[in-house]
């Protein structure tokens, strides 16, 4: 995550967790703010203390991302089985 407040990178950090919660100087404020995947979606929140001051969240159900899965499957399963890349394996050489 790289974060830009005037065109200077004021934080820049990677991590493999799901919500990346990070203060952030700009100015004489300080900034906490919170972006990353919970259960309701993507979610983006910036609080001035206690007080949320913005915040933006992307929606995402199961039912969006079942079609990526079942598709991914089947593309899988059509590469090995059917040898599409070409690749030489040892499939049926005991």
């Amino acid at each position: 995550m790289t974060i830009w407040v005037d065109g200077v990178v004021v934080f820049s950090k990677s991590s493999w967790k799901f919500i990346c919660e990070q203060d952030i100087q700009a100015g004489s404020e300080t900034l906490a703010t919170r972006f990353g995947w919970a259960k309701r979606g993507f979610i983006f929140e910036v609080f001035d203390g206690d007080t949320l001051v913005a915040s933006a969240d992307y929606p995402t159900a199961w039912q969006q991302v079942l079609p990526f899965v079942l598709l991914g499957m089947v593309f899988g399963f059509s590469v090995e089985y059917f040898n599409l890349l070409g690749w030489v394996g040892t499939r049926g050489r005991g």
